[in-house]
């Protein structure tokens, strides 16, 4: 595991507690067993893996089985297919997608068949003047910017289905508008993990989360 990012937008350690909660319970609302191996994408000071492994194994000490860390990094990781030698089920990213310098070239070669990815919503790219005045710019740190619709097509790009999308983070990170989410959390699974499960649309959205379930 590499660690060594601040939190998130800098939040406050309670809220930051908080925000690893509500992670852990959506996880759990997913997947009818815990989603293992996972990668963390941009794991920062681990606190999320490290919360994960208390849940997952209490009286565990030593090395956490099959949970994954990668500290964020803009260049292509080249050694990504390390971890443990076997392919990943889920591979998480929250709020570090937008600092990948060429987000597509990550994931379409990740080993993965599921991607959970939290991102903030700029909803309103198209207007400037809104976009130089949103809260979550920033010009000298991010490459990308997503709103629902740039991240459903940017994932079906990659490679991806999108099942399950969500604003549940935004309970610890309220919106500043009533029209619009501030986060969006949404879940993709693998094309042809999709195609290897005869998970096909237009039934494709019912039957994994069948499946999930």
């Amino acid at each position: 595991m590499i660690l060594g990012e601040e939190s998130i937008n800098e939040t406050s350690e309670e809220r930051y507690d908080e925000l690893i909660t509500l992670r852990i319970s959506f996880l759990l609302g997913l997947f009818k067993s815990f989603p293992l191996p996972l990668l963390d994408y941009g794991c920062g000071d681990g606190k999320f893996l490290l919360a994960l492994k208390k849940y997952l194994y209490p009286s565990l000490s030593s090395k956490i089985p099959q949970l994954y860390g990668l500290d964020f990094i803009s260049e292509y990781p080249e050694d990504i297919k390390e971890y443990g030698g076997e392919p990943l089920f889920l591979t998480t990213f929250y709020h570090s997608l937008e600092y990948i310098k060429e987000p597509a070239d990550l994931i379409k070669y990740l080993p993965t068949k599921y991607i959970l990815v939290t991102v903030y919503n700029c909803w309103n790219m198209a207007n400037k003047d809104w976009f130089l005045t949103w809260k979550h710019e920033k010009a000298d740190k991010a490459y990308s910017c997503f709103s629902k619709r740039i991240l459903k097509d940017f994932f079906d790009y990659c490679g991806y289905y999108e099942i399950v999308t969500s604003d549940c983070e935004d309970i610890i990170e309220p919106r500043d508008h009533a029209y619009a989410p501030n986060t969006i959390t949404a879940l993709y699974i693998s094309k042809l993990y999709a195609l290897e499960q005869s998970f096909n649309p237009p039934e494709l959205r019912v039957k994994i989360q069948e499946n999930l379930k």
